[in-house]
């Protein structure tokens, strides 16, 4: 059984193809899921899409956002509707191919909490290579990332791990750091990220580096802060459909 979860922002274009690739390879695999879509405030017709697949597709649950709060907290939000045991989260543009979970989940043993799914080749924007690598490395100096373990936004966790990462007390999340102060039972794999098929990408280098040194602050120097007295303001949830 597999919860889904994949946060949306104005993809409306893409929407009704990621729903129908996912559904027919879960079907194909003979598998109980459930797809969570959030809508993260989007501007283009992203949320009615939503709900008409949620009425296509027993499985689709639609997540709908009062306002745009970023990728992390759509995300997050997703996540405390997920109800299996393995939990899958992806982005809505097709470069994670849904045919790749069922690899990432097959490589969750006893071994590991979380696979996270890595490009062979990583062909993006210099910046976005760049803003990776500083990543990584701040991730490995500060907040105790193996130093050979990529993190993406394509990855499957344990239930155990979800059940951690949903409650994270802080206003600005990053479910990476949140998974790395739990657990160090994570690992790769090599997949085939494809072109975007809709839009581009929201983050520019300066965007990146904001968001790091902002994750590095919070789950470094708030989080005994927050955690004795927990964020009540990470999002509005308008209406799940």
């Amino acid at each position: 059984m597999i919860s889904i979860v994949i946060p949306v922002y104005n993809s409306e274009k893409i929407l009704p193809k990621l729903c129908d690739l996912i559904h027919k390879e879960m079907k194909s695999h003979e598998l109980i899921y459930e797809l969570i879509l959030v809508n993260d405030g989007s501007k283009d017709n992203s949320e009615d899409i939503i709900k008409s697949l949620s009425k296509k597709y027993e499985q689709v649950k639609g997540v709908l956002l009062k306002n745009n709060v970023g990728q992390q907290l759509a995300l997050l939000a997703g996540l405390r509707q997920a109800k299996y045991h393995n939990i899958v989260t992806m982005d809505d543009d097709l470069q994670h191919h849904p045919k790749d979970i069922i690899r990432l989940i097959s490589h969750l043993d006893e071994k590991s909490d979380v696979v996270y799914g890595v490009p062979f080749n990583d062909t993006g924007k210099t910046y976005r290579k760049l803003g990776t690598h500083i990543k990584e490395m701040c991730f490995f100096v500060f907040l105790g990332k193996p130093r050979n373990l990529r993190l993406t936004s394509f990855r499957v966790m344990k239930k155990h791990v979800l059940d951690w990462v949903i409650k994270d007390p802080l206003p600005n999340v990053y479910i990476s750091a949140r998974i790395l102060k739990y657990t160090k039972k994570i690992k790769n794999l090599n997949i085939n990220y494809r072109e975007r098929e809709q839009g581009k990408s929201n983050y520019t280098f300066v965007l990146l580096t904001k968001k790091l040194l902002k994750s590095i602050w919070n789950y470094k120097v708030l989080y005994l802060w927050y955690k004795r007295r927990p964020c009540t303001h990470q999002y509005i949830i308008k209406e799940i459909v």
